[in-house]
């Protein structure tokens, strides 16, 4: 049986974390047996109803742990050390999976051939009304390991993403735990060394757009993000802009022209292939 290891970060988090608990505990995969789950919540010692919240969730799958910490990456850097899970993920406190993501997730890597995986970019405002829904079109070995993601090109979404845990051998856990708010960008860039990140036509996850998120001061983003990437050349840069102009089209032409990249559902035969 496959293991899957979550980790939640999360700090004065009681208005949003218990929604993104539900979303993994809740999984159809987990209820049914055909995954077993380990979800690490490293809280940094909040002084909200944070905790309160968590205590309502009795849950042999489920360990959270409180103390103070540094900061969001430095609580992640400790709990993906933890993970021990064939397949990991983390997931903010706020956002939220789809209920059959981690069913599409075992079907693929299940496969395996794949080793880092991402599905659509999905938001939604504070109701959680979905806003926003846009299937990526292709992520470039060379671009990912320059930081072109998030910087020239859209991001490769957190919270539908997940990985093979052996891709941890090529992080710096302690350099991550420094970084404030491109700990994800940072991960991107050294996990494009070791496998090629594909992409399923599928929901996986969510971000909830609300006030006060780290990822709204984008020019400090940009400019921790510059301190773990290589500036790209002409070539590059064309290729990047070349890939936008496609980011936004219709889903049958992203699959032609990225024909080994994106696995889609075929009805047919009732499994995904690319």
């Amino acid at each position: 049986m496959m293991r899957m290891s979550v980790v939640t970060p999360c700090y004065n988090s009681e208005n949003y974390i218990g929604d993104t608990v539900k979303s993994v505990l809740n999984q159809t995969s987990v209820l049914r047996g055909e995954i077993d789950l380990e979800y690490i919540i490293r809280d940094g010692g909040s002084n909200d109803r944070t905790l309160d919240v968590l205590s309502q969730f009795q849950n042999s799958s489920l360990r959270i742990v409180s103390q103070p910490d540094s900061g969001m990456y430095d609580a992640l850097a400790t709990g993906l050390q933890e993970a021990t899970g064939d397949i990991v993920a983390y997931i903010n406190a706020g956002d939220y999976y789809h209920g059959s993501a981690f069913d599409v997730v075992r079907q693929i890597f299940d496969r395996g051939d794949v080793k880092w995986l991402t599905g659509f970019n999905t938001f939604c405002n504070e109701d959680s009304a979905t806003i926003s829904v846009n299937l990526p079109f292709k992520y470039r070995t060379d671009l990912l390991r320059k930081g072109a993601y998030g910087r020239v090109l859209p991001y490769v979404q957190q919270e539908s993403t997940f990985w093979a845990r052996e891709l941890h051998e090529t992080l710096d856990f302690q350099y991550l735990s420094r970084l404030r708010l491109a700990g994800d960008h940072y991960m991107w860039t050294r996990f494009a060394g070791a496998a090629k990140l594909k992409i399923v036509q599928a929901h996986l996850g969510t971000f909830k757009n609300h006030p006060g998120q780290l990822s709204s001061a984008t020019e400090k983003y940009l400019e921790e993000a510059a301190g773990h990437s290589a500036r790209l050349n002409v070539v590059e840069t064309a290729q990047a802009l070349s890939d936008k102009a496609f980011w936004y089209s219709p889903n049958k032409l992203k699959r032609r022209l990225n024909s080994n990249g994106i696995f889609y559902f075929d009805t047919s035969c009732q499994r995904w292939q690319y």
